[in-house]
């Protein structure tokens, strides 16, 4: 039996104010990020309270912060012994984040303030809820949706004013989850017609990422953890027979849940799923399923909304948020690319950070192509079959390039430009001067350059307006 509701220890996280702390003792630029992000209430531990509240008036009155400073500060407020003495400002010290994490961990600190200060509305409008009468009513329900209102402002996302040097320290591109399929935190948009094999995709994406398997034997997964699926299309039945085909071809059980019949989208409950479950990866299927009554993923404004919300979930708790969805039929727009037949308004390619696209050929294998992406080294367009294991079963596998012709033509453009930057630095012109000679274009030189810098066997720099690639010394 779970503890009674008075019992519970409030949400907190010690941890994660250690290392506000230990971070401001350090570094003065952690405490510029966090100054007018968090209030001392904001600490659970009163001890860290004393200690908050110390820093930011020594930080305000233009003085060091350090353990000197701060140990003599708390000693003329008698306050030394009751945040745990010396001894427990220097172990916040060896223990200090760097000043770019502290921003992380003020934010859970932030956030479980007001968790907390949520619960004590609750409390406020449950109490005052009890003692009004009927013709009250219209002034307690005002005043609880103003204390909600109150105590849920601080949990609110905050604008950043961020310096131009501290983005030149930034990692040029995102880190992948599923190396060129999926970045490590982002929104994808997976889409494909009907009966194509989307949900397959997905479903075997998942299965890698949580069990730690290469995908399809070929796309290495550089972070594991648990993969939520919530289903909005199908049910339990269906996908206990996908989840059995899967499990009989493969011998795994990967640590995946399923959401069956999720409410319609809004962003809270995705918000507290992933909050309280904390995926690595979060299905979501599908998008037009999940939308609230009456919205269509043809209304451009109502689109941009729904994805951006699901965009800064995914950023905010450093997860992937994999969207199922639809393509128009063929033939209702001249342009039938895969990018222009996702169906529904252009926000949903446009917020995306990468779409996906699927399609069946001929032979019944699936062509999976990254057709929009905003961080580097996408896959090439790649071929999966359906492959039966020995006790039953079906799974995906690998099936090698869609388009084979491109990709030798890749491979000699980095033979090429690697021998001639071997020699002596080249400019992008020469470079596309001399694949041009061996009838390779400019956009597989680009995919070339991208894929020997990636391997850090040539080096970019400017030459005025001109960019030279050398090989690095």
């Amino acid at each position: 039996m779970s503890a009674p509701l008075l019992e519970r220890l409030p949400p907190q996280s010690l941890e994660a104010e250690q290392a506000t702390l230990g971070a401001m003792l350090v570094e003065r630029e952690a405490i510029q990020r966090v100054a007018d992000l968090l209030r001392d209430a904001d600490f659970y531990s009163p001890q860290h309270q004393l200690l908050y509240r110390a820093m930011i008036d020594l930080f305000n009155e233009s003085e060091p912060v350090d353990i000197v400073t701060v140990q003599a500060r708390l000693q003329d407020r008698d306050q030394l012994e009751a945040v745990g003495g010396t001894q427990y400002l220097v172990d916040l010290q060896e223990a200090a984040p760097t000043a770019a994490a502290i921003s992380h961990y003020a934010r859970i600190v932030q956030e479980k303030a007001t968790l907390r200060a949520l619960i004590r509305a609750g409390g406020q409008i449950q109490e005052a809820a009890q003692r009004a009468g009927d013709e009250e009513l219209e002034t307690v329900v005002a005043h609880a949706r103003a204390t909600l209102e109150a105590a849920s402002e601080r949990g609110a996302r905050k604008a950043e004013l961020v310096p131009w040097a501290e983005m030149l320290d930034d990692p040029d591109e995102a880190s992948h989850l599923v190396k060129g399929i999926l970045p490590d935190a982002g929104l994808v948009v997976i889409a494909a017609s009907g009966g194509q094999g989307k949900g397959w995709v997905a479903l075997t994406l998942g299965d890698a990422v949580s069990s730690h398997r290469d995908w399809l034997g070929e796309f290495p997964v550089n972070r594991s953890g648990l993969c939520v699926y919530a289903d909005g299309e199908r049910g339990r039945r269906y996908m206990a027979a996908r989840v059995k085909d899967i499990t009989r071809a493969t011998g795994a059980r990967p640590n995946v849940r399923f959401y069956f019949r999720p409410p319609k989208f809004d962003a809270p409950w995705v918000r507290m799923l992933v909050e309280r479950e904390r995926p690595v990866l979060l299905i979501l299927d599908s998008l037009s399923r999940l939308l609230p009554p009456g919205a269509k993923d043809s209304d451009n404004a109502v689109m941009s909304e729904v994805l951006g919300a699901l965009r800064d979930v995914a950023e905010r708790f450093g997860c992937c948020i994999l969207v199922i969805h639809h393509f128009r039929k063929r033939g209702e727009f001249a342009d039938n690319s895969p990018v222009a037949r996702v169906r529904g308004a252009t926000a949903i390619v446009d917020v995306a950070d990468a779409v996906l696209a699927v399609g069946k050929q001929r032979d019944g294998t699936l062509r999976v192509e990254t057709v929009k992406s905003y961080w580097g080294d996408p896959a090439p367009p790649f071929l999966c079959a359906w492959q039966g294991g020995e006790n039953g079963g079906t799974s995906l596998i690998y099936a090698g390039p869609a388009d084979p012709e491109k990709v030798t033509k890749v491979d000699l453009a980095c033979e090429l430009i690697l021998a001639a930057c071997d020699m002596t630095p080249q400019t992008r012109e020469q470079l596309d001067a001399l694949c041009g000679k061996h009838e390779i274009p400019r956009r597989t030189v680009t995919d070339a350059l991208k894929r020997i810098q990636g391997d850090d066997r040539l080096r970019r720099s400017m030459d005025g307006h001109k960019a030279v690639f050398g090989i690095p010394v």
